[in-house]
C-alpha cells in the first residue's frame, strides 16, 4: 500500500480504483488495517471515494472518524435519490441517472 516505487501514487490508484471491499463482522482485521494508509493517500490525492457498508466504516476509521449503530435502531427501505447539480458533476455520481432508486439498510445490532 502507499507509494509506487517511483513515488507516483496516481498510477497505483488508477490500477486499484475499482477495487471493492466488504467484510461483515470483521473489525481491525489485518487486511483492513493495511488499507487505511492506502485510503489516506487516496484522499490526499483527491481521488473520489465511496464506501458502502464495511467500506464506509473502514473509511471513517482511516480518516479519524467513528461509525456506530443507528441510535434509533434499524432503518431500511428503498428511496428515490435525485442528484443535485453538484451530484451530477461529481466524478462518482455523474455516471448515474439524475434520479434513481437506492435500497439502504442500517444495522441496529
Amino acid at each position: 500500500m502507499g507509494r509506487a516505487a517511483d513515488g507516483d501514487t496516481s498510477r497505483r490508484h488508477r490500477r486499484c480504483r475499482d477495487y471493492r471491499f466488504s467484510q461483515h463482522g470483521e473489525r481491525a482485521a489485518s487486511w483492513s488495517e493495511a488499507l487505511k494508509p492506502w485510503l489516506q493517500q487516496a484522499l490526499a490525492d483527491n481521488l473520489p471515494l465511496l464506501g458502502v457498508c464495511y467500506g464506509h466504516q473502514l473509511m471513517a476509521a482511516a480518516f479519524g472518524g467513528i461509525s456506530d449503530y443507528h441510535p434509533a435502531g434499524r432503518e431500511s427501505g428503498t428511496r428515490t435519490v435525485r442528484l443535485t447539480q453538484a451530484g451530477q458533476q461529481d466524478p462518482l455520481f455523474s455516471q448515474l441517472p439524475g434520479t434513481f432508486l437506492l435500497t439502504s439498510p442500517t444495522h441496529s445490532r
